[in-house]
């Protein structure tokens, strides 16, 4: 459900989910991120969780950090 047009953010809805109760999880078993990387790279993926009772939106408790080196091939 995410605008198309906007490479850097997604929205997923569960589906079949019209509860979710205290401490109560969700997960997207079939969501990838992936990306080839041609130079070292630092990145990090947040979550925001919105419902009726927190219309502006909460931030998850566990982002995701990504980082790493590539491997330089001279030729």
């Amino acid at each position: 459900m995410n605008d198309k047009s906007n490479k850097e953010e997604y929205w997923l809805k569960p589906l079949n989910v019209t509860t979710l109760l205290p401490d109560e999880t969700v997960s997207f078993s079939n969501f990838q991120v992936k990306w080839r990387a041609e130079e070292d790279y630092a990145g990090s993926v947040m979550g925001f969780v919105y419902c009726d009772e927190i219309p502006e939106g909460a931030a998850v408790i566990n982002p995701i950090s990504l980082n790493g080196t590539t491997l330089k091939t001279e030729g």
